[in-house]
């Protein structure tokens, strides 16, 4: 089955796109806004945008948080 996500014309896509896309749930994606990885290199998935209150994110930020989280999570990367 393939996955096909097209994001809105401004490149951005929303939290459920971004929870398909890393294969996580939409609740993870907004932990990822609050803070990932070590304390010592602590990282946040940054929202681009905001319309009518949900937010929008870069799909090359959303790749760096899945990447940085996939071995804590045991996820193949």
């Amino acid at each position: 089955m393939s996955l096909t996500i097209v994001p809105r014309p401004d490149g951005l896509i929303t939290r459920a796109q971004a929870a398909a896309l890393c294969e996580v749930t939409p609740e993870a994606i907004s932990n990822w806004t609050r803070g990932y990885g070590p304390k010592h290199n602590r990282g946040k998935l940054p929202v681009a945008r905001r319309v009518n209150g949900r937010p929008l994110f870069d799909p090359v930020e959303v790749a760096k948080a899945k990447h940085a989280t996939d071995k804590r999570a045991r996820r193949a990367a």
